[in-house]
């Protein structure tokens, strides 16, 4: 069964976690919403930081927030889940840095970030429904191998993973039944 603040990824990387399920229909808090917020690791270097959406409809951002101001981060690089509370598998893309201002003072450098996901061209999506804290490191490199050899989701079956699934598909910002939908995410307002 489909939960509150479950994992959704997209081949390209994470789009969100499930709002609010009601039916068949779930809705889904974008990464880039203001009220998300994802753990992170620079892909490249090992920094780690917090993203959160800007909320921004005009555009699709999100700032990094808590990257060490010693943390060495610059454009271009890799941020990817870190495994961290265990809400996301590790390793999943989220975004690339845009920009990084270098403060003299203060403990954090403030970075930007653009989502690894184009919510304007998203189908379908994989909505991590369970998975126990045992078996997150097999789940995530499973997810991780079929996202990258299959370029689009398929329900995956998990029998030597206990108690994990997955659900797809995306439609105007709600997750449906397998097999439906074809439009394309929008942020919450």
């Amino acid at each position: 069964n489909i939960g509150l603040n479950l994992p959704v990824i997209s081949p390209d990387g994470v789009v969100g976690t499930t709002l609010k399920v009601s039916g068949d229909t779930v809705d889904v808090r974008l990464v880039v919403d203001a009220g998300s917020g994802v753990d992170i690791v620079v892909q490249r270097t090992g920094a780690r930081g917090f993203v959160r959406g800007t909320g921004d409809e005009s555009k699709y951002l999100c700032n990094v927030e808590y990257v060490q101001r010693t943390d060495e981060i610059e454009v271009g690089d890799l941020l990817v889940t870190s495994g961290v509370g265990r809400r996301f598998p590790k390793g999943i893309p989220v975004g690339t840095v845009t920009q990084v201002v270098k403060r003299d003072f203060g403990i954090y450098q403030q970075v930007f970030a653009t989502p690894a996901v184009d919510f304007s061209r998203i189908e379908e999506v994989l909505i991590v429904t369970a998975h126990q804290a045992k078996n997150l490191p097999k789940l995530s490199a499973m997810l991780l191998e079929h996202l990258r050899r299959e370029r689009h989701p398929v329900e995956l079956g998990l029998d030597d993973v206990e108690d994990d699934g997955f659900e797809k598909n995306a439609e105007s910002g709600k997750v449906d039944k397998i097999g439906e939908g074809d439009g394309a995410l929008k942020p919450d307002g």
